[in-house]
């Protein structure tokens, strides 16, 4: 066996590590914050007039962000408490509800109905400010005054669930956007957040039911196609996952992670072409978009096209040097082109990024021997067999490099152990 490609080892993870990144659970945050400033424009509560015009600002002439390293929680700026700090939230109370004084003398049951509703709405902007600022359980445990206070508030729930989601609490979040659904059937973001997390727990056939909903009350909830289609990719469904990267792109033609999702599922349907013409397009719209110039970086190595491979690797470290897959493809790239001094630079790297990166011990051990290196492939060999016990083409090459080294006896050990595991040679 030659050089072991981690598109075959464990490219699903890689994938899912970097679809995370490009997620569009963002997206349904800035819905939200979009959806809640419509519905608090028509209340009453004039302590939050400025808030329209912030969310305006920030979405005015800009496409959402696609990871929470681009500015999500920014997009939420606009459900601050108007610009006050947390720590002035009980001056605010006391200012919006009064003294204590003042509560007491209302007999008035709907003044305290009332007073319980602006009350809440304080508590689940104080959330909103906690959450802008990652701290999602102080968050929480604000969204739960709020729901006491207000319990039949769609949005509290929907907020909370929200930052359960952040914590990956995922059954707590479900069961928050369940109760908002149950509030309130006809929002189309709240099933939207509960698909999203249906997908992270590989639940994906819930995923897809509570897409469809939400695609069924906003045919037009781009999102909402695009997250259907990754569930659909992740059920192996590349066809139904392209027809609704499709659609999702007819809604959006500006969106560079669509089309890499898209790309993505031509190429797991071996239809490269297409998939270089979709990575072509997100390039275009995001020049900086790492994921693609990897995928298409991938995608000519299967086509024997290393060369520019190579350049699409290059790309993918410039852009995120930190990322240890990026470099083992790079040294692969080299590796089929016989640039094995290269090769073993960037596999080192990798390594230096990551310890356990179990497959470039492997591609290492096989780009020294291939440089007659014998001793330093038998020390890549012995931590691939450490980090993976069970491959048999470990002891097989480890044994191949015991002869090479006159070590005939421990030669053979390997290669009955490597038989043992089901090598047939």
């Amino acid at each position: 066996m030659g050089i072991m490609d981690d598109m075959d080892r464990n490219m699903d993870n890689r994938f899912d590590e970097m679809r995370a990144r490009a997620d569009e659970s963002q997206q349904a945050r800035i819905d939200e914050a979009q959806r809640l400033y419509h519905q608090r424009s028509k209340g009453a509560n004039k302590l939050f007039n400025d808030i329209g015009e912030e969310v305006g600002n920030i979405f005015k002439g800009s496409d959402p962000p696609k990871s929470s390293s681009s500015g999500g929680g920014a997009a939420l700026g606009g459900l601050l408490l108007a610009g006050a700090a947390v720590a002035g939230g009980a001056y605010l109370l006391s200012k919006v509800f009064g003294s204590s004084d003042d509560k007491k003398s209302s007999n008035s049951s709907s003044n305290i109905v009332s007073n319980n509703k602006k009350e809440a709405d304080v508590y689940l902007n104080s959330g909103n400010d906690y959450y802008d600022r990652n701290q999602y359980e102080l968050a929480i445990k604000d969204y739960s005054k709020a729901i006491k206070l207000n319990p039949n508030d769609c949005t509290a729930y929907n907020r909370r669930g929200i930052a359960y989601d952040n914590l990956g609490q995922y059954a707590k979040a479900i069961k928050d956007y369940s109760k908002a659904i149950e509030l309130n059937p006809n929002d189309s973001v709240i099933y939207y957040n509960r698909g999203v997390t249906y997908k992270n727990l590989k639940q994906y056939e819930l995923a897809i039911q509570d897409f469809s909903k939400a695609i069924q009350l906003n045919p037009n909830y781009t999102y909402a196609y695009n997250q259907r289609g990754l569930a659909y990719d992740n059920l192996g469904q590349y066809a139904k996952a392209i027809k609704d990267y499709s659609k999702a792109i007819e809604l959006n033609p500006n969106d560079s992670v669509i089309y890499c999702n898209r790309g993505l599922a031509y190429d797991k349907l071996k239809q490269h072409e297409m998939a270089i013409q979709d990575y072509i397009k997100a390039i275009q719209i995001n020049s900086n978009y790492e994921m693609a110039y990897y995928s298409r970086g991938l995608t000519y190595k299967n086509l024997k096209q290393y060369e520019l491979a190579i350049q699409d690797f290059s790309k993918a470290i410039q852009l995120n040097p930190s990322d240890a897959y990026n470099y083992n493809q790079h040294g692969l790239a080299y590796d089929n082109l016989g640039q094995y001094a290269k090769a073993i630079r960037d596999y080192s790297k990798v390594i230096e990024l990551d310890q356990n990166f179990k497959v470039v011990y492997y591609n290492r051990g096989l780009a020294y021997r291939n440089l007659n290196n014998h001793r330093k492939a038998l020390a890549d060999f012995n931590k691939y067999i450490q980090l993976v016990p069970n491959d048999y083409d470990g002891w097989r090459m480890r044994g191949k490099c015991y002869q090479a080294l006159g070590e005939e006896a421990k030669a053979q050990a390997d290669f009955a152990k490597a038989k043992e595991l089901g090598w047939k040679g």
